[in-house]
């Protein structure tokens, strides 16, 4: 598939051949940029930074690096970018996910996030990132994002619609209110790439900080097409766990959508004084405040 370079309105959609310019550092960013298409690498974020990159006046897309995400999505997004000539801001988290759980000299353990702890990931892994872009500019940045609201009942309830004026930025989501259907037929309209980390396990695998992660689907699509990031994340599980006990549910990555049940046969898995008399049976039906 040949990707045809794009001309918005930006000052870099000028001449009759563009040639992408990477940047792997925020200091380089040139202060007199304001506008800023978020790409995550998935199907939904090139569709968004498509129509962005057609109707903004886009200086630079941004790939927020979570430093938690499969290597071959980044690439995926340098390359999408370099066929298109989109200028690229490759902005990476000062944090790992090792940082956030185990802690550092400066900042406390938290353990693996589950969804009450969503926003403290996002802060140190996404959000930092674009704070550091607001002070580095003039002025004060536009960034655009393929949230839509129709994505889920989560969405619907914390993004505040197409425009949204923050503290320190605004927001524009150029396909804000779009159907799945919408989305499929602009892709297959502009001829858009698909993204190959999402063709082998359904996702962009941007972030894997876990907080809203399906442990028993996730884990397994990881073994099976990306070994070595899985293999990464049972490494500071492992970790965790000799920190915290096997008895602490943050000692477990996408530990939040198990069931009370699947996370205490987890934890008795994991503890080798339970193993003696635990390895053969079955873990119970714990009673919940459900039941």
């Amino acid at each position: 598939m040949v990707l045809r370079p794009l001309y918005g309105r930006s000052r870099r959609r000028e001449a009759a051949c563009v040639t992408m310019e990477l940047l792997n550092d925020i200091d380089d960013l040139p202060t007199d940029t304001q506008h800023f298409a978020l790409f995550s690498g998935g199907n939904d974020s090139v569709v968004s930074t498509h129509k962005a990159q057609q109707e903004y006046p886009i200086d630079f897309v941004v790939y927020l690096d979570t430093n938690t995400g499969i290597p071959e999505n980044k690439e995926h997004v340098k390359e999408v970018c370099e066929s298109y000539g989109w200028d690229l801001l490759i902005a990476q988290s000062p944090y790992t996910l090792r940082d956030f759980v185990l802690g550092t000299e400066s900042r406390e353990p938290l353990g693996f996030p589950g969804p009450s702890a969503h926003s403290w990931a996002f802060q140190l892994f996404k959000e930092r990132q674009l704070g550091y872009i607001t002070t580095r500019v003039d002025g004060r940045p536009t960034f655009y994002a393929g949230v839509r609201e129709h994505e889920s009942q989560r969405r619907m309830e914390n993004v505040g619609g197409d425009t949204e004026e923050a503290e320190r930025w605004t927001w524009v989501r150029p396909i804000w209110n779009w159907r799945d259907s919408q989305v499929d037929d602009y892709r297959e309209e502009h001829d858009l790439p698909h993204n190959p980390v999402d063709k082998k396990i359904g996702r962009s695998g941007d972030c894997y900080c876990g907080a809203y992660a399906n442990r028993e689907t996730e884990l397994v699509e990881l073994e099976a097409h990306y070994p070595e990031h899985a293999e990464w994340l049972k490494e500071i599980e492992q970790e965790a766990q000799e920190k915290f006990g096997t008895d602490k549910d943050t000692s477990y990555w996408g530990f939040a959508n198990m069931s009370e049940k699947e996370l205490r046969a987890l934890m008795a898995e994991n503890d080798d004084a339970q193993m003696p008399l635990c390895s053969s049976c079955d873990v119970p039906d714990y009673p919940t405040d459900e039941s």
